[in-house]
């Protein structure tokens, strides 16, 4: 298929039109904390780890937390 971002842009609908851009492939992480395994309290018999951090503009947190957990 030859798509553009040119394709994305609907003139009679300019609400519904996107000019796109492109995502960093890197992210920057700052202020990141992570707790000890410690008891769950909502959830018997279960382990938590409490995590913090900060993202740059645009930077989803699921991705971080996908690569640190795995999923």
């Amino acid at each position: 298929y030859d798509i553009s971002q040119r394709d994305f842009i609907i003139r009679e609908f300019p609400e519904l039109s996107s000019d796109g851009d492109e995502r960093q492939l890197t992210m920057n992480i700052s202020d990141f904390n992570a707790s000890d395994l410690i008891k769950d309290e909502l959830n018997a018999d279960k382990f938590k780890c409490e995590v913090s951090f900060s993202l740059g503009k645009g930077s989803y947190a699921t991705v971080v937390l996908m690569g640190l957990f795995g999923k």
